[in-house]
């Protein structure tokens, strides 16, 4: 998402936003050499009249200036993190309760090596330009820290081969999605004590040839996504545990041979797609149990 219509959505968002801060300020980032003008740009637009000397008095100035106002400040065309940080003290920035930063980047991500999510500890949802990141191979364990994010969906990673075990530190997650990682090869624990999760997809996991028991702790999951996984042979028996769960899908598995008979239990299931898994030769009595079943797709 580049040009016109990256800047424009990033001006309509504070547009529409900037009436619930002391002070709002657009950037738009320049090549090099900008940082005192840029300085005193945003001053200008958070409307402080003041006669500056040089870019350490104004620094100092804005400094001051956001550690005493709930601000949104937006970065725009940012071709990398200094044209940010060696303007806007972001210790200060961040520590100011309710401020926020926006920054849209002038090119792809794809090559992104490193996840840096400290000072963002009030984040509920990740963007949809965080996909396609090929080159990282592993997340942070600072995302732990991210209690009050809801939604995280991590997608076509294609290096990504382990998730950090500090995921379940997300007490607030509720939708995880997690699709066309093809070297993750397999799933911490500690993914079970996410209780708050309702939604929990796992699609085109090439590698991923195992799920962990624990994710039969999931005690509110409504919708486990486990399609096109064609290194997937066998499903946890803790599943049994999901009580709440009214949709499973696990079509196109192609290497799964069984299904536990325990799935006959889930009282609540609604919708079972076990379509294309061609290894699959028989089903469990016990799914005749399955009471609430509307939906067999086979």
């Amino acid at each position: 998402m580049d040009g016109i219509s990256k800047t424009t959505i990033a001006k309509a968002t504070l547009t529409s936003v900037k009436d619930i801060y002391n002070a709002s300020c657009f950037v738009e980032c320049i090549e090099s050499g900008g940082d005192c003008y840029t300085t005193c740009n945003i001053l200008e637009q958070f409307k402080v009249k003041s006669k500056l000397k040089d870019v350490k008095e104004a620094q100092k100035m804005l400094k001051s200036f956001l550690k005493e106002n709930k601000t949104i400040l937006v970065f725009d065309n940012v071709k990398n993190q200094s044209q940010i940080e060696d303007v806007v003290p972001m210790d200060d920035l961040f520590s100011c309760n309710g401020s926020t930063l926006i920054a849209t980047p002038r090119v792809l991500i794809s090559t992104l090596l490193k996840l840096d999510p400290e000072g963002c500890l009030n984040l509920i949802m990740l963007p949809n330009e965080l996909d396609w990141c090929r080159s990282l191979t592993s997340l942070p364990n600072e995302l732990g820290n991210l209690t009050s994010l809801i939604a995280f969906k991590i997608k076509k990673y294609s290096n990504l081969t382990s998730l950090s075990n500090e995921l379940d530190n997300l007490i607030s997650l509720t939708t995880l999605n997690i699709s066309e990682c093809s070297s993750l090869t397999s799933m911490p624990n500690e993914l079970g004590n996410l209780t708050s999760l309702t939604t929990f997809k796992i699609k085109m996991g090439s590698s991923l040839r195992s799920l962990p028991n624990k994710l039969g702790s999931l005690t509110s999951l409504t919708i486990f996504d486990r399609s096109w996984c064609r290194s997937l042979t066998t499903l946890p028996n803790k599943l049994v545990n999901l009580i709440p769960l009214t949709m499973l899908n696990i079509s196109k598995c192609l290497s799964l041979i069984s299904l536990p008979n325990e799935l006959g239990n889930l009282s609540s299931l609604t919708t079972l797609n076990i379509s294309e898994c061609s290894c699959l030769t028989s089903l469990p009595n016990e799914l005749d149990n399955l009471s609430s079943l509307t939906t067999l797709i086979k």
